[in-house]
């Protein structure tokens, strides 16, 4: 696990350097012509913006790094599991779903990065997108705790995921259309029955 540990946190670390590069070489212009996000404007992120600046709020861009850290951890994790699956750890025998998982973390990373380095609409949209492709992923897991007993070909697993990427898409749209205060709850309640 140390060497799971050490190699996401290199990974991340160039991730960084990639981010402060872009920092330091772009500027606020390039967000130019995208409209700006409703809550940018009337909701305060703890943190001033620097419209001048690439990074509109860098420490909001920069903190997304942690999500970066734990999805690129949680893919080894699943690569890990799918050298090696263990009947003890149920989850294990589905490192796709783990996968999915890591992806997801790695999403929210950068759709939430884009939000607070641009404060736009299209960014907050991917942002909310990357929440809720999480909370989707999770529900998921809880399903399949629910009934890993059942086993599952690996067609099927496939077939899981590809179901588990759609809806994620699809909440790109119902989000939407149904509110957040309604949505995330409702999201949360399944995912503590199944858990």
């Amino acid at each position: 696990m140390q060497r799971l540990l050490i190699r996401s946190m290199l990974i991340t670390i160039l991730m960084l350097i990639i981010w402060i590069s872009l920092n330091q070489i772009l500027d606020g212009s390039i967000w130019d012509g995208m409209t700006l996000s409703k809550s940018a404007l009337t909701v305060e992120y703890c943190e001033f913006n620097h419209p001048d600046k690439f990074f509109h709020q860098s420490v909001n861009t920069y903190s997304n790094l942690i999500y970066f850290f734990l999805g690129v951890l949680i893919c080894q994790i699943a690569w890990e599991d799918n050298k090696c699956r263990s009947l003890q750890y149920p989850l294990a025998n589905f490192p796709l779903l783990s996968a999915l998982m890591g992806f997801c973390f790695i999403y929210l990373s950068f759709g939430s990065a884009f939000f607070h380095a641009s404060l736009t609409w299209a960014s907050q949209r991917v942002d909310m997108n990357g929440t809720y492709s999480i909370t989707l992923t999770l529900l998921s897991i809880g399903i399949y705790h629910v009934f890993y007993k059942i086993n599952l070909t690996e067609r099927a697993k496939k077939v899981w995921i590809a179901l588990m990427v759609a809806i994620i898409l699809a909440f790109y749209k119902i989000h939407l259309l149904i509110s957040s205060a309604v949505l995330i709850p409702i999201l949360i309640l399944m995912m503590l029955i199944f858990i």
